[in-house]
């Protein structure tokens, strides 16, 4: 299997992957894989084999590819829609690459363009660019990683423009302050999460920090602190609150009560210390699907109730 990109939840039972070499549906169950040409018996013909990023809802799946437009594939009956963006305005003309995707807590679909944020309409069934009150938000370059909370926040990632948020209540955008003041832009896979006492923890290739519910950074952590790399490329908090950390040298879980670190390798049961900078998931029942260079890797933290950390030796409850 080729480097995994990305991920898509159908089911309880069926995950969709995106590759550089196009898609593929794994049964959870019966761990088998079958590709999108299979599945569609070749009736459709993805504009380019990388997949950058998926989105399943309502019984369709929206592939993102190097190309410029979105494939909206239903797959039950194998329909296909070309959703093209929204070139209006002052984008008339300008590059249109795809980079990330994004569905919210309110069912909304966005997607982060080379040079704008677009979303999709159920109504009219077409991308349009989202323009806040000041148009700022289409001087970002490239969005990359595109989260959200449930505040009616969407935070774009981009190693060109730097972090921003979106505000879809207010329809205000804003610059997001670096953790360091000699920094002047975050890594292109910079992610934000909200906790669930409201606070906020921002993940990127310097390691983790803590925020207040107003952004403000409280403190941030690194391989001093017992992380197994500063270099994080995926982050996800679980159900209790604990924030799993994929790097490229081993995966961590953070304990926020007494900030604290635990940290997994190959010797531990990882197929892999290594964790590229796909898009990762977590599933509806909290299950992390997490992107190898050769593969993927998925486990549920549910499953993971007591993690106790003498020295280095790791014990699982």
């Amino acid at each position: 299997m080729k480097a995994v990109e990305c991920f898509a939840e159908q089911d309880a039972s069926n995950i969709w992957g995106g590759t550089m070499n196009g898609l593929f549906l794994s049964n959870r169950n019966t761990f088998q894989c079958k590709t999108f040409e299979e599945i569609t018996n070749n009736k459709i013909k993805l504009p380019h084999n990388s997949v950058s990023s998926l989105i399943y809802s309502d019984s369709c799946l929206f592939i993102c590819t190097r190309a410029s437009e979105v494939y909206k594939v239903n797959i039950f009956d194998f329909s296909l829609q070309v959703l093209f963006p929204d070139t209006a305005g002052k984008l008339k003309g300008k590059s249109n690459s795809i980079f990330s995707a994004l569905k919210t807590n309110d069912n909304k679909i966005y997607f982060g363009f080379d040079l704008s944020l677009q979303v999709y309409s159920t109504e009219t069934e077409r991308l349009k660019a989202i323009v806040d009150q000041d148009s700022l938000i289409l001087n970002m370059k490239r969005i990359d990683r595109l989260t959200g909370d449930n505040k009616g926040n969407i935070f774009l990632s981009s190693g060109i423009s730097t972090m921003h948020r979106y505000n879809s209540v207010s329809n205000t955008i804003s610059r997001m302050k670096s953790y360091d003041a000699n920094i002047n832009t975050l890594s292109m896979v910079t992610l934000m999460h909200e906790m669930p006492n409201g606070d906020y923890i921002m993940s990127d290739y310097k390691g983790l920090h803590e925020m207040d519910e107003n952004f403000n950074f409280l403190k941030n952590y690194s391989v001093k602190a017992g992380l197994c790399d500063n270099k994080i490329n995926n982050s996800h908090v679980d159900a209790i609150g604990r924030v799993w950390l994929a790097t490229y040298n081993g995966l961590s879980v953070f304990n926020p009560d007494n900030k604290r670190f635990a940290n997994f390798y190959m010797q531990d049961g990882l197929a892999d210390n290594e964790f590229r900078d796909g898009k990762s998931l977590q599933a509806s029942d909290g299950t992390l699907f997490f992107p190898l260079s050769g593969g993927f890797t998925f486990f549920n933290p549910k499953t993971i109730n007591n993690i106790i950390k003498p020295s280095s030796v790791f014990l699982l409850e």
